[in-house]
């Protein structure tokens, strides 16, 4: 009976590390890490199959006569398969390949840009088109119903997330909680939003989005 008092206190220890570990799951994706050398691919069939090029221009598939009619030119370019979207190197994008892949998402392809950031940064300028989607909200059921409502795992969309650039890592956080969901195709923007706006490129202010 002496020891009753010690075995009380590792059960109530035990009891507390239960919960700090749940609370943490709710507030730190639960994949650690991420697979940053999987690349991508760039959805699309047909004249519009293709991949981002290193220097930043989208490698088209389709013939001179189909670039003519398509929306989104695909630039300084070698042709590939048209059968197999060519694959990304790695997760990480420059502002340039961001910018060909924000064309074909205005164009009605399966590209999807989502702000990593704070709602309320977020409200206050965002690429324009982009989603609302910090990783904290994937980790509740509207945040994943949301997502789900965009897109359905292997359905092939193309997820371009980005955040404030630099050292942020929220990128990288939603990144991981859409892997928890089953999705896998994601391009992140090594730079930010300001350098988006900075060079020019269309935003938008505003809850805006689902």
């Amino acid at each position: 009976m002496a020891n009753t008092p010690v075995v009380a206190q590792t059960l109530a220890l035990i009891g507390a590390a239960t919960v700090l570990g749940v609370v943490h799951s709710m507030i730190v994706p639960s994949n650690l890490t991420l697979d940053t050398e999987a690349g991508f691919t760039v959805p699309g069939a047909g004249s519009r199959a293709g991949s981002v090029a290193d220097d930043g221009a989208a490698v088209p598939s389709s013939t001179a006569a189909d670039e003519a009619d398509d929306p989104v030119q695909m630039l300084d370019a070698e042709p590939v398969t048209a059968a197999a979207p060519a694959e990304g190197a790695g997760h990480k994008i420059g502002l340039a390949q961001a910018v060909e892949l924000h064309g074909l998402a205005m164009a009605g392809e399966q590209v999807l840009f989502l702000d990593a950031r704070l709602e309320s940064d977020y409200e206050a300028g965002h690429i324009d088109g982009a989603f609302s989607m910090p990783f904290t909200r994937l980790g509740t059921d509207e945040g994943i119903d949301t997502i789900l409502m965009l897109a359905s795992p292997g359905d092939g969309t193309l997820f371009v997330i980005y955040c404030t650039g630099g050292d942020c890592e929220a990128s990288e956080d939603t990144a991981i909680r859409l892997t928890d969901l089953g999705f896998d195709n994601f391009a992140i923007m090594a730079d930010g939003y300001e350098d988006w706006k900075a060079a020019g490129h269309p935003v938008s202010a505003g809850t805006g989005g689902p």
